[in-house]
């Protein structure tokens, strides 16, 4: 799976859906969602997904129920609000499922890659989106205000 970023200079500019602001500004989710095409087997790179309108609201948010127009490979299963550990981990069990995690007080999302144990609990690591590294959510982050789960269809 290819590790992408929302600043990377082929989409940074491109504008999601209808609305003004731009991949780089605020691609996050849509930049987690190519990376997550690319691991089921149904790549979509940032900027052609972008540029479909009917994936995000006047604001450029995703529209999680309109991805099933796009993608066959896999499916949106549902969108969990608060940090709910069970569930997250249950998504993370490749190659039949995947998560992305809200983090930074629902400004920012994060495709997880493990649950990991630290000396302060338990931490994810994931793919951020804003440079195309790895990070712990929590560590870097400070929390997870929410969780979006996808399945192979």
């Amino acid at each position: 799976m290819q590790y992408l970023s929302q600043k990377d200079p082929r989409w940074a500019n491109v504008r999601i859906g209808r609305s003004a602001t731009t991949v780089a500004k605020n691609g996050c989710t849509l930049t987690d969602v190519s990376m997550i095409s690319d691991f089921f087997g149904s790549f979509i790179d940032p900027k052609t997904l972008a540029s479909h309108r009917e994936l995000f609201d006047g604001q450029g948010r995703m529209i999680w129920g309109n991805l099933v127009a796009i993608f066959h490979a896999f499916r949106f299963v549902w969108r969990q609000y608060g940090e709910n550990d069970q569930k997250i981990q249950a998504s993370l069990t490749p190659p039949l499922k995947a998560v992305i995690l809200e983090v930074w007080n629902k400004k920012h999302w994060l495709l997880g890659v493990r649950q990991v144990s630290t000396s302060r609990g338990i931490d994810y690591l994931c793919i951020d989106p804003l440079n195309a590294r790895q990070c712990f959510a929590k560590a870097t982050y400070g929390n997870v205000t929410g969780s979006a789960h996808f399945e192979k269809t």
